[in-house]
Parts: structure tokens; C-alpha cells; sequence
């Protein structure tokens, strides 16, 4: 009956332990890290406290129709962080100078639906969006006779009114890309961040290509209209035809991007005037520019050799920054608010191989004099941005709100540096830590996986066949509790995220092994291995919400923890920790209540055992009285 009682007494505060290990657990994470990332339920939302710190630009100021703001993006499709690396900027002057005064950010632009014409439209929509089949086309071009006019004519409800305007550059595919992204996952609308320029009084405009003309086929491939259209897939202004090309017999596919021309342009539209829109006000301009000689390169790359690649390089980087020259300059001759922002939609197959797959971003102006890292309420991460917040960031830069269906948040300025280092040097060395985590990640995983399969393995068979008391199942209880100590080793491994690949994965495998083994060398008892086993999985606990409640560095950087690259969660706890931490925590209880019970046991032992020797002593005492009479 006693024993019964002391069950139900021990199921009831197991039971109790349970809830408070899940309600801890919920209540760390919503009031320590916040509410799961809205990138990945597809609403809109907004928070009322910010994670990172804020730097305010002082000189900023609120747009209006005398100080309306002139935004260039500069897109360079291939550019990655290896070009941002202080051997090359010091040959890329204009490039250097964004670097260091500019405001820096790693941005992730893996979308759902792939291809670049996919990040052109989420860049556009504000959210994962799927682009693929969309290209631009210059109002008067034809193709296999066939020309752009008689495409929208024929694919879009108001295609009469679009031939019958002025715009310069049109999306045929438009009708086909609103339809199936309304059928898709995320709801997107391509063409929501120009549409909402343009009903404000914001004049839009692009230039450049990515063609791949000669060759014996022809290769179109203009995506950047995707990103400014607006809800008829139209834009005002811009040419994205070969007129933007012409031809030089040393550089990729024998052409280049005329930049001279592109400056000149993007001169006299940015200087030109609208007249006054149904608003009342001009709100200024925003002109998008894609320069495909890097992208080119890249496409003929198989056909160089290393050191002629290495020229080419050099050439056509050069080039870009000629543009970026001119560029700036025009910014600051012209007297106006300028915003340049450079970004890259993809890298290039040698950032891809190395695993540097987040592209850079940069956010330059006039008005700052100090480079900082940016940040945004997607990721909660300083110096990384998502592709879904660009288009809210543009929005922002002409002082209007993000609208109904964009899901991305506004990127703004985190911090100046860390430790000293220029924004720059921080980055790049992030960038090699989530590289080296990133490359690493398989590798350990996988393995560790087969390990523990292994292990479980080994001991069912020790357990079977071999001698309780033999040294193969000494040795198979610390190879059990290796495992147990698996996750938080990995956990503490974010911390080192630093060191170099090799290193860190010898580490992994080492440490759970030579801590396993040393735990089960002061576990020969079962109650010294309840103890052992209370500790594993209390300290693993503790590790995982200190880790958390000082925000989160090691589970960033941890192979275990969510990946930056992947881009399926930025902050929190991810599913393999919260599934560590419940484990941990009802290991750590469980092991408890067990020693608990055998202290009982033991004292109810002992107590009996003193209470049969003074029976025994009593009755021994009565036997030699009855002698003695």
C-alpha cells in the first residue's frame, strides 16, 4: 500500500516537472527571443521592440516635393563578398569608398521559386515571389516578328491601354506571373512596389541586360524589370535592348555594357521633372541599373584560361567601377538627396563552391559620413538583410509605408563596427564563420547521425551477449553518453565558429567522446550513474537558455542551430534545440526522481535493518536473562 502511494506520489511530480519544463521552455522563447519570423507564415506583421540597436542618421530628413529623393540601385548579378576582400578594392576605387562609408549587409536571396528572375520579382513584390518566364522588352523591339505591343495586346485585360501610353519598357509575361503567384504559397503580387510608386508621384526607370548575344543563338535575358513594374507590367522609362551593349572583341561574348551611355541617361532622367501626379506632389525618382558583363563572364568562363579569367576579372570590375564613379559623382554635383544602393541578386559559381552564398548589399548617400552594418526586423541579425526586405527599404527611402501583402520589413543601420574592426572586416568575417558552419553542416550531421545509430546498435548487442561486469560494456556506457553529450558539445562549438573547418570538426567528434568517456569512469554504480545522467541533461538545459537568454551566439553559429544560408529562420530557438532542450530537461527530471527514490529506498533500508539488529539485541538480551535465572 506504502509503495503504491509513493508511485502515485512520484507519477503526479513527474507529471508536474513536464509542464514546467514546456511552459518554461514556451515562455523563454516568446518573452526572451520573440514570435517566430512572419518570413515564414506570409502575414504581416510588426514589433513593438527592437532586438538590435539603432543608429538614427541625423541628417536625414522626411521627403517631400522640395526634397524629394533620387534612389539608384545598381545591380551586378554574380557579385559576391570575395570581390569586397581589401585585395581587390584596391584596385576599385569608387567600390572601395561604398564600402567603407556606406552601409554594409549580407543579404539572403534564396526564394522559393528558383532562378533570377524569382529575386528580381520578390526584390518587386515584397515578398517570395515566383519570376520565372519574366523578361523585359523595349516598347518598339520584335522578335521572330513578333513584337512587345502585340504581346500585351493579346495577353493583357488593359492591353489597350498600355499600347496606347508611353511607357518604354514592358513584362508581356505579366498577366501569366500575377496569376500563378496568386495561386502560389505567399500570395504575391510582382509589381507591387512600382505600382505603389507610381500612384505616389515617383518616376521609375531601367537599364541593362544580362543577353548573351553571338554564339549562333541569341539569348535574351533581361530580369531587372521585374523588380520596378508596376500592376500592368509596364515601365515609365529605360531601355533594356541591346542599344545598352556594344561591341568589343576582348571582353565576354564580345560585348560590354555601354556605360557612358547608361551614365548619360540615368543623368538627364534624374534631372527631368513629372508633371505634378493625382497626389500633389513629386516624390522624386527611382532608377534601376543591371550591369551583365560580370554575369557574362561568368557564362563563358569554361572556354578561359585561369590567367586570361583573371585578366577578364579584372577588366570588366573595372568597368563597373567607372560607373559607380560617375555615378557618385553625378550624386554629388547635382545638389539633390541621392540614395545609391549596389546589390547582386546571385554569386558567381566560385562564391557558390566556397559556400559565400549571401550577396552583398550596399546603402550609400552623400549624408553618411561612417560606415555602419545594416540590419532588419526579418532577421533581427546585424549585418544580414532577406530579399523580401528591400522592397520595403525603397518604399521607406521616399517616406512611404510598406502596403498590404509585403512581408519583408525596412532595412535600417545597426552598429558601426565590433571590436574595433571596420564594418567591413566584421562582415567578412561572419561571412567566413557561416561558410565554414555552413560547408561543415552535412558532414556532422550526417555522421552523427550514423554514430548514434551505431552506438544503439552496439549496445543492444552488449546488452545481449556480453558480461555484465566485462570492459566492452564499461566501454559501451561511455559511448552512450557520448551521445547525450553530443548536443551540447555541438552547441558550445558556436562559440569557436572562428576556427578552421578541420578543427572545428575534430572537435565535434573528439569532445563528446572523451567527455562520454570520463562521465561513464565515475558511473560504475547506478546511483552515481542517475547522478551523471541528472547532470547531462540539466547542464545541456542550462547551457541551451543561457546561450539564449544572451542572445543566442553559440545556437547561430552552431551546426545544430539554423542557417543563415538557408534562410528558414534567423532567430529563436530552431526545432533540433527545442527538441534538445524538452530532452535535456525531462532527462535531467527523470534522472532525478530516480535518485530521489533510491535515496528513499535506501533510508527505509537502513532504518529497517536497525530496527531487526535491536530486535535481535532485545530478544539475545532476554535469552541470557532466562540463563542468568
Amino acid at each position: 500500500m506504502r509503495n503504491g502511494t509513493v508511485h502515485r506520489k512520484a507519477s503526479r511530480l513527474y507529471a508536474k516537472g513536464i509542464v514546467c519544463v514546456v511552459a518554461v521552455s514556451f515562455l523563454w522563447m516568446s518573452i526572451s527571443l520573440g514570435i517566430a519570423p512572419v518570413y515564414a507564415v506570409g502575414i504581416n506583421s510588426t514589433f513593438s521592440r527592437q532586438v538590435i540597436p539603432i543608429l538614427k542618421e541625423m541628417s536625414e530628413v522626411i521627403p517631400n516635393s522640395e526634397n524629394s529623393p533620387i534612389v539608384t540601385v545598381v545591380s551586378v548579378p554574380g557579385l559576391s563578398f570575395m570581390e569586397l576582400q581589401p585585395e581587390w578594392l584596391d584596385r576599385l576605387p569608387a567600390l572601395r569608398r561604398l564600402a567603407a562609408t556606406g552601409r554594409l549587409a549580407a543579404m539572403n536571396v534564396r526564394v522559393p521559386s528558383k532562378g533570377l528572375e524569382s529575386v528580381y520579382a520578390t526584390w518587386g513584390a515584397g515578398t517570395p515571389a515566383d519570376g520565372k518566364g519574366g523578361e523585359g522588352w523595349n516598347r518598339t523591339e520584335r522578335r521572330d516578328g513578333q513584337s512587345a505591343l502585340a504581346f500585351m495586346r493579346r495577353f493583357a485585360a488593359g492591353g489597350e491601354e498600355v499600347v496606347a501610353s508611353n511607357v518604354s519598357v514592358l513584362v508581356p509575361a505579366y498577366p501569366a506571373l500575377k496569376r500563378n503567384n496568386a495561386e502560389g504559397n505567399y500570395l504575391a503580387r510582382p509589381g507591387l512596389l512600382g505600382d505603389t510608386l507610381k500612384r505616389h508621384g515617383v518616376r521609375l526607370s531601367v537599364w541593362g541586360n544580362l543577353d548573351e548575344p553571338g554564339g549562333g543563338t541569341d539569348r535574351f535575358k533581361r530580369p531587372a524589370p521585374l523588380m520596378i513594374m508596376d500592376g500592368q507590367g509596364t515601365v515609365e522609362a529605360g531601355d533594356v535592348g541591346r542599344g545598352t551593349l556594344i561591341a568589343d572583341a576582348v571582353m565576354p561574348l564580345a560585348v560590354r555594357t555601354d556605360t557612358d551611355r547608361l551614365a548619360e541617361e540615368w543623368g538627364a532622367f534624374v534631372a527631368g521633372r513629372k508633371a505634378i501626379s493625382a497626389t500633389g506632389t513629386d516624390r522624386g525618382a527611382l532608377a534601376v541599373i543591371e550591369l551583365g558583363d560580370w554575369y557574362r563572364l561568368y557564362a563563358e568562363k569554361a572556354w578561359y584560361e585561369p590567367a586570361r579569367f583573371a585578366e577578364r576579372k579584372r577588366a570588366v570590375l573595372e568597368l563597373a567601377d567607372r560607373l559607380l564613379s560617375k555615378l557618385i559623382g553625378g550624386m554629388e554635383a547635382s545638389g539633390r538627396r541621392h540614395v545609391l544602393w549596389l546589390v547582386s541578386p546571385k554569386v558567381h559559381s566560385e562564391a557558390w563552391k566556397e559556400k559565400w552564398q549571401l550577396t552583398p548589399v550596399i546603402r550609400w548617400s552623400s549624408a553618411i559620413s561612417e560606415g555602419t552594418l545594416m540590419s532588419s526586423a526579418t532577421t533581427r541579425r546585424s549585418g544580414l538583410v532577406a530579399a523580401v526586405d528591400l522592397a520595403p527599404s525603397l518604399l521607406d527611402e521616399f517616406g512611404l509605408a510598406r502596403p498590404e501583402g509585403m512581408i519583408g520589413l525596412p532595412i535600417v543601420s545597426a552598429e558601426a563596427g565590433r571590436d574595433g574592426h571596420s564594418p567591413l572586416a566584421v562582415l567578412l568575417s561572419d561571412m567566413r564563420q557561416m561558410a565554414n558552419v555552413y560547408a561543415l553542416r552535412p558532414t556532422l550531421l550526417y555522421g552523427l547521425a550514423g554514430y548514434e545509430v551505431a552506438v544503439m546498435l552496439l549496445g543492444l548487442i552488449t546488452l545481449r551477449w556480453a558480461k555484465p561486469t566485462g570492459r566492452l560494456r564499461r566501454w559501451m556506457r561511455g559511448l552512450l553518453l557520448s551521445v547525450l553529450l553530443a548536443p551540447g558539445v555541438l552547441l558550445a562549438l558556436g562559440w569557436a565558429a572562428h576556427l578552421d573547418k578541420p578543427l572545428l570538426a575534430g572537435l565535434a567528434l573528439a569532445a563528446p567522446l572523451a567527455l562520454g568517456t570520463l562521465a561513464a569512469a565515475g558511473s560504475r554504480e547506478i546511483s552515481q550513474l542517475m547522478r551523471t545522467l541528472g547532470w547531462i541533461g540539466a547542464g545541456t538545459g542550462v547551457l541551451i537558455l543561457l546561450d539564449g537568454c544572451t542572445g543566442a551566439e553559440a545556437m547561430k553559429r552552431s551546426v545544430l542551430g539554423y542557417d543563415p544560408i538557408v534562410g528558414a529562420r534567423y532567430y529563436g530557438i530552431g526545432n533540433e534545440f527545442m527538441g534538445v532542450l524538452l530532452g535535456s530537461s525531462l532527462l535531467g527530471l527523470s534522472a532525478w526522481l530516480q535518485v530521489r527514490r533510491m535515496r528513499t529506498q535506501a533510508l527505509k533500508g537502513s532504518g529497517a535493518e536497525a530496527g531487526a539488529r535491536e530486535a535481535s539485541a532485545e530478544r539475545s538480551a532476554a535469552g541470557a536473562r532466562r540463563s542468568a535465572w
